[in-house]
């Protein structure tokens, strides 16, 4: 067992010759001459700390006050602009406008549309509205006072320009600010685009005054302090100072805007601030900060996105006009005392009784940690640290033998699961290979039904659905059937019931399709005990029977819970069948599945259990339904058999995608050529 000893002056080394080197000197030594190296370094670290923290304690602050102002101004801009918006699109929404958008000249529409725009024109906080149509280019204008304006629209007029790109954009609308040419007023103006099946024909909206609109901006507005808000381009929408806005109001055409960008001192100032605007369009709740150099000063700022409006707000503190660095000087002195002070104390404590056995158990620990838990660690000195190295000791004992029991445990308990497993995978293969048996023989089927695919997908090894056939000689019986349960309960239960269905079948060759079912019904009810308890939860069968009489050119199909899908000379067909599982403790109606008859020619038949009809998949999750099934059917059901399996199990795992089977899936597809043919 290897042994590590210490003393408070030196620990021998127990890694080699390179340990030994770099211990030469000895604990005490080295740190001796590290409290020195601190100590003269104590006051220029004091300085440097002092500065980061009075800067810190000074952007902290300044970033409180501009995040707080940016949310003030958010809430006030939010509810300035946001009923107007919502009132706007309702208006770009309204069926009665869209009528007259797409009938211009119907004067009937035209009043209705008329009533309506006025109905909302009281309702904006402007009272106005506008309405400019695409087909014509005519641009309706009805102020608070005054006779409505109507004008046209020019695509090669700089003015106009708003009104086409407007248009093109692939947004449902925006907030523009615009220098209107025909009625000489520079507003805020909220553009919705008018669709007619997915198609732009119309902007409708209107416009909020800008002198109204800077005055609740500027309500709240502090010395130091900036506020604007731009757009997803970082043009400045509203601000401040005026001249910003008459300037971008004016810029029509290829002008360029004045934007939040060309306010930033440098290239990374600007970059900084492309980014801040980029992370608050994907979170708006939260309000980025960062300090960038704005409008000629060092200033934090802070961006916060206004949702749903497209705009961003920006605020800028002037640090300098700010809480200064050297109101902290006194800070500086206490904290360059308090560090000479704390660092010989330190030394003189950590030198006693810290180092030298702490050097130690830190050895003992790698060795540990390398897997070499025979570690004798005698206690030495006195209080905590000895009774460390004591606990440590007996700790990697402990270790070792928990974890030399925990492998054997492991190592047997893995074999007991291989062996468990290895148990279960025989049964169920066994399982499988008794419930395949029983089902109808490839040669059986080929005789009588040549034209045929069969799809069977157990969800487990072993499942509840089964396929039957029957030949009676002038026709046969073919069916299909969904049990309740899964894997091994749903295997018995279809060997069960396809045990009865044969035994009724044989008694009664050539009986309808619907008395055969009902009888199964009662020999199941019967067979699990209905009236005195039987099985426990829920049980039972749906089923389909279809009797193919060449002869006669006929199909006879019955069915209780599963449909007879087709396709024929008079296209798609489906037959629904009786509702109720049959031998189901909730079924009690007694009617019974009724028989329906088809003719044979030229009609491909499909019968399919719920497990293609609910199998989740799609791009929500959603069941692949009956109707997508019959579209399916009849668009495959001209094609030779083989290639129409083919293309319903490409659908099938094209819709489930990586999703789970979670049910038994069982098709067939069949055509039958009657004798006449």
């Amino acid at each position: 067992m290897a042994k590590l000893w210490y003393n408070r002056r030196r620990v021998p080394a127990v890694d080699g010759p390179r340990t030994n080197k770099m211990r030469q000197w000895g604990l005490k030594p080295r740190f001796l001459l590290l409290t020195i190296v601190l100590f003269l370094a104590a006051g220029t670290v004091s300085f440097i700390l002092f500065f980061l923290s009075a800067r810190r304690i000074v952007e902290s602050l300044g970033t409180r006050f501009a995040q707080t102002n940016t949310e003030l101004a958010r809430a006030r801009i939010m509810g300035i602009i946001e009923p107007e918006v919502v009132l706007a699109r309702k208006l770009a929404d309204s069926p009665v406008i869209l009528a007259w958008i797409l009938d211009e000249r119907n004067p009937a529409k035209a009043a209705a549309a008329r009533a309506e725009l006025e109905s909302y024109r009281l309702a904006f906080g402007d009272h106005s509205y506008f309405v400019a149509i695409a087909s014509s280019d005519t641009y309706y204008n009805q102020p608070a006072d005054g006779a409505r304006t109507v004008v046209t629209l020019r695509p090669d007029a700089p003015s106009d320009a708003w009104f086409f790109r407007t248009l093109q954009s692939p947004r449902d609308w925006q907030l523009n600010l615009d220098y209107d040419t025909h009625l000489h007023v520079t507003k805020v103006w909220i553009n919705c685009v008018v669709r007619s099946n997915g198609r732009p024909v119309a902007l409708a909206g209107s416009g909020i005054d800008i002198t109204a609109f800077l005055a609740d901006l500027a309500k709240e507005a502090r010395e130091g302090l900036s506020v604007m808000t731009v757009d997803d381009q970082g043009n400045i929408t509203t601000a401040q100072n005026i001249d910003y806005l008459e300037r971008n109001a004016k810029s029509w055409g290829g002008q360029a805007k004045l934007t939040a960008f060309t306010l930033a001192d440098s290239v990374a100032d600007r970059a900084v601030l492309g980014r801040l605007l980029q992370e608050a369009g994907s979170d708006p709740e939260t309000v980025r900060t960062a300090r960038i150099g704005f409008a000629g000063a060092q200033s934090l700022v802070a961006v916060s996105a206004l949702p749903g409006l497209g705009w961003t707000i920006v605020a800028a503190v002037d640090l300098d006009r700010f809480i200064t660095v050297r109101s902290f000087t006194l800070i500086l002195v206490v904290i360059l005392a308090a560090m000479v002070l704390v660092l010989l104390a330190l030394a003189m404590f950590v030198d006693q009784l810290i180092l030298a056995p702490l050097e130690s158990l830190t050895a003992a620990a790698g060795a540990v940690a390398r897997g070499r838990y025979e570690v004798d660690l005698p206690p030495s000195g006195v209080g905590e640290i000895g009774a460390l190295a004591s606990s440590f000791s007996t700790m990697a004992g402990e270790v070792r033998a928990a974890t030399e029991n925990l492998e054997r445990q492991v190592r047997e308990r893995t074999q007991q699961l291989a062996d468990a497993n290895a148990r279960m995978v025989e049964d169920l293969e066994y399982a499988d290979l008794i419930q395949r048996s029983i089902l109808p023989g490839a040669r059986a089927l080929d005789r009588r039904l040549p034209q045929r695919f069969i799809l069977f997908r157990p969800r487990d090894r072993v499942g509840g659905d089964f396929y039957f056939f029957r030949d009676d000689g002038d026709s046969f019986l073919l069916g299909i059937a969904d049990c309740t349960g899964h894997g091994v309960s749903g295997a018995l239960m279809s060997m069960y019931t396809q045990s009865a269905l044969e035994a009724i079948a044989a008694r009664r060759a050539g009986a309808d399709p619907a008395a055969l079912i009902q009888e199964l019904d009662a020999a199941i009810r019967s067979g699990l005990g209905e009236d005195a308890g039987g099985l426990g939860g829920e049980r039972g069968l749906d089923i389909a029977l279809c009797r193919v009489e060449p002869g006669a050119d006929r199909l006879r199909y019955a069915g209780a819970g599963i449909d007879l899908f087709g396709h024929g000379p008079r296209g798609p067909l489906r037959i629904r069948a009786g509702r109720g599982a049959i031998g189901s403790r909730r079924r009690r109606s007694s009617a019974g599945p009724a028989t329906t008859e088809l003719p044979l020619a030229g009609t491909a038949f499909y019968l399919t259990t719920d497990g293609i009809l609910d199998l989740a998949g799609g791009p929500r999750g959603f069941g692949f339904g009956s109707s997508r099934f019959a579209g399916i059917a009849s668009a495959c059901s001209s094609l030779p058999l083989a290639e129409q399996r083919a293309r319903m199990e490409a659908g099938i795992d094209q819709w489930r995608g990586g999703r789970p089977q979670r049910d038994d899936i069982t098709v067939i597809g069949f055509r039958c050529v009657s004798q006449g043919d």
